[in-house]
C-alpha cells in the first residue's frame, strides 16, 4: 500500500524526534541501562564504587609502573580494572558460600526428608530399586519404618484388617517386583499368612496374624539398626558442611568463579605485557653540589696499531779455535772482551 506524502513527512518528522539521548548525561546514563554488577565486559561502565576503586588502583599503578605511552596508559587500567573486579569476585564468592551454607544447614533434615518423600512416591512403579535409594539413608530408612508401622497398626487388637492393597504395600516395602510376586518366596509367604490371617478359624488366623507381627517387627529392628549407621555417616556430611570444608557447586558460586578467573586473565595479561617493556633509565639522585668533582671519563678512539715486522737480530761471534793459534801470532788475534789471551810462558812455568 502506498504511502500518501502528508504521511511520509509526518513520519520523517517524528523520526527527527526520536533521535535518543543527546547529552552527555543522557548517552552516559544510556550506556548503564544494562549495566548489572560491572563485573564483566569492556568495563565502559562501571558502578560509582567500582569506578572509584579503579581509579584508585590505577593511581598507585601509575606511580608505580610508570607508563610512558597512551598504550602503557591502557594496560595500567586493564591491570586495575582486573585487580579491582578480582578482589570483588572473592569477596562476593565469600559472602554466597556462606549464605548458602547457612541455608543448608538450616535445611539439612528437611532436604533429606523432602528427597525422600520424593523417592517413596515411586515404591510402586520400581520397588526394588527404590528401596534400596531409601536403604542409602538414615532419612530413607526412617521412612521404611514408618510404613512398615502402619502395616503393624493393621494387625493390632487381635484382628487383621489388612485388604489386598496393604499386602501390596508390604510387598512393595520388601522390594518384590508386581510381575514377579507370583514367583518369589518371600510374596508367596506373605501372601499365605494374610489369606491364613483373615480366614474363618480363629485359632489359625490369629496364628497367622502374629506371624505377620514378628516379621514385621524384625524388618522394623533391622531397618533401624540400619539407620544408625546411615546416621554416623549423614553427621560427617553435616559436620563438612559446618565447618565450611565443602566445595560449594551451586551455579550462582560457579558463575562468580567464572567472573573471576577472567579477572584474573585481564590482571595477569595486561602486567606480563607492561613488564616485558624496556624501562626507561631511572634519574640521578644526587643533587650537583653531592656529586663528584672528578671531571667525567671521555671515551676516546683507541689509536690503530701497526703491524711491523720484528727487526733480525745479529749472528753472534764466532769463537776462535784456540788449538790452532800459533803463539807467535797472539797479537794478531781478536778475542772477545770475556776470553784472556794465554800467556806462551805460562805452562813452561808451571
Amino acid at each position: 500500500m502506498a504511502c500518501s506524502e502528508a504521511r511520509l513527512a509526518a513520519n520523517r518528522a517524528n523520526a527527527r524526534k526520536s533521535t535518543g539521548p543527546r547529552s552527555a548525561n543522557g548517552k552516559a546514563h544510556s550506556r548503564g541501562n544494562a549495566l548489572k554488577h560491572g563485573l564483566s565486559g569492556a568495563g565502559v561502565v562501571l558502578p560509582s564504587e567500582v569506578e572509584a576503586e579503579v581509579r584508585a588502583k590505577e593511581a598507585a599503578f601509575e606511580r608505580e609502573l610508570k607508563p610512558g605511552s597512551e598504550v602503557e596508559r591502557e594496560l595500567v587500567r586493564r591491570i586495575a580494572l582486573g585487580a579491582v573486579r578480582s578482589q570483588r569476585c572473592f569477596h562476593l564468592e565469600m559472602t554466597l558460600t556462606e549464605a548458602n551454607r547457612q541455608r543448608d544447614l538450616e535445611r539439612f533434615d528437611s532436604d533429606r526428608a523432602e528427597a525422600a518423600e520424593v523417592l517413596g512416591a515411586r515404591l510402586a512403579e520400581d520397588p526394588a530399586a527404590t528401596v534400596l535409594r531409601l536403604r542409602r539413608t538414615a532419612v530413607g530408612c526412617d521412612w521404611l519404618v514408618d510404613r512398615w508401622e502402619n502395616l503393624a497398626r493393621g494387625l493390632d487388637g487381635g484382628v487383621c484388617i489388612w485388604n489386598e492393597d496393604d499386602l501390596a504395600r508390604a510387598l512393595d516395602l520388601l522390594g518384590v517386583h508386581p510381575d514377579e510376586r507370583h514367583l518369589d518366596a518371600w510374596a508367596l509367604d506373605y501372601r499365605a499368612l494374610w489369606e491364613r490371617a483373615t480366614g474363618a478359624d480363629p485359632e489359625v488366623a490369629d496364628d497367622a496374624r502374629q506371624a505377620l507381627a514378628d516379621r514385621i517387627a524384625e524388618e522394623i529392628a533391622a531397618l533401624k539398626d540400619l539407620a544408625e549407621r546411615r546416621f554416623e555417616r549423614d553427621k560427617v556430611d553435616y559436620v563438612l558442611l559446618e565447618t565450611n570444608t565443602r566445595f560449594d557447586t551451586s551455579s550462582e558460586v560457579l558463575q562468580v568463579r567464572r567472573l573471576g578467573a577472567a579477572a584474573d586473565q585481564m590482571f595477569q595479561s595486561g602486567l606480563a605485557r607492561l613488564l616485558a617493556r624496556p624501562l626507561p633509565p631511572e634519574p640521578a639522585t644526587l643533587s650537583a653540589s653531592a656529586r663528584p668533582s672528578t671531571p667525567p671519563i671521555v671515551a676516546s678512539r683507541p689509536e690503530p696499531v701497526t703491524k711491523t715486522k720484528p727487526t733480525a737480530l745479529p749472528l753472534p761471534t764466532p769463537w776462535p779455535n784456540l788449538r790452532d793459534r800459533d803463539p807467535a801470532r797472539n797479537d794478531d788475534v781478536v778475542l772477545p772482551a770475556r776470553v784472556k789471551p794465554l800467556d806462551p810462558d805460562a805452562r813452561a812455568r808451571a
